[in-house]
C-alpha cells in the first residue's frame, strides 16, 4: 500500500481556512437540531465553508482583518458553519482519491458528503476490517463509539514507529473543530477518552477497499 501521508497531511491543511489573513482551524458543527439549509449540515468542503464565511461578514458587517482566530471562529459557531467528524473524513479521503486518480468518493459509490455518515463511511460495502492498531496505516478509519447515539471517526494521517497521527473534528476539543492527535503504542490520548473504543461492540480500524 502506498504511503498516503502526504496527501492526507495536504488534505487537512484545506481546512485550516483564510479568514482575514490568517489561518482558521474549522470548528466543529453537527445537524443537531436538524437545519434544511445544505450549508449549515457539518458537511461542506474547505472552499465553499470560506466562500460562505466570507459572504456572511459582508452581509453583517463584521471585520475579519480586525478579528482575533476565536472572534471568527465564535462568528463561524454563531452562523452554523464547521464540520461534523463524518464531513471532515469524507472530504480527506475524496481528497485522498482524487490525488491518487481513483476518482472521488461519488466515483466509488458513496453519496454526497450531505447524506453520509459515519455507520456508512466504515460500513462493509465500501471498507475491509483491519486486525488491530499495529497495522493501521495513512487513510485508515478509526470508528468509535459504536452501540452509542453518535459514532465518531478518526482518520490516520500517518503510522511510524508505533506511533500513530491521527485526525478528527470533534465538539469534545478545546477549542471544538479538527485537530491532529497521537496515538503512543496503542494508548488513545486523554481528549479521546470521551469516546469509546470496545471492538467488541463493533468499533475498529476500517480500510476502503479501494486503497487496499
Amino acid at each position: 500500500m502506498k504511503n498516503y501521508s502526504p496527501i492526507l497531511f495536504e488534505a487537512y491543511d484545506k481546512f485550516m481556512l483564510s479568514l482575514g489573513g490568517k489561518k482558521i482551524p474549522t470548528p466543529y458543527r453537527i445537524n443537531i437540531p436538524y437545519q434544511s439549509d445544505r450549508k449549515k449540515y457539518g458537511k461542506s468542503d474547505p472552499d465553499t465553508l470560506t466562500t460562505d464565511t466570507r459572504r456572511l461578514v459582508v452581509e453583517r458587517n463584521f471585520d475579519l482583518n480586525k478579528a482575533t482566530e476565536q472572534e471568527i471562529r465564535s462568528f463561524m459557531e454563531k452562523n452554523m458553519l464547521g464540520i461534523d467528524c463524518s464531513g471532515f473524513v469524507y472530504h480527506l479521503l475524496d481528497y485522498l482519491l482524487r490525488h491518487t486518480n481513483k476518482g472521488g468518493m461519488e466515483n466509488i459509490g458513496f453519496p454526497p458528503a450531505q447524506r453520509t455518515n459515519v455507520w456508512l463511511l466504515t460500513s462493509k460495502e465500501f471498507t475491509i476490517p483491519v486486525d488491530d492498531l499495529t497495522h493501521a496505516l495513512a487513510g485508515d478509519l478509526i470508528k468509535l463509539n459504536s452501540g452509542q447515539d453518535l459514532l465518531h471517526c478518526l482518520i490516520v494521517l500517518d503510522h511510524q514507529n508505533s506511533m500513530i497521527t491521527y485526525t478528527h473534528s470533534s465538539r469534545f476539543n478545546k477549542p471544538s473543530g479538527i485537530q491532529i492527535g497521537k496515538i503512543t503504542e496503542g494508548k488513545f490520548p486523554d481528549d479521546l477518552q470521551v469516546f469509546s473504543y470496545n471492538p467488541n461492540k463493533g468499533d475498529g480500524i476500517r480500510r476502503l477497499k479501494m486503497l487496499k
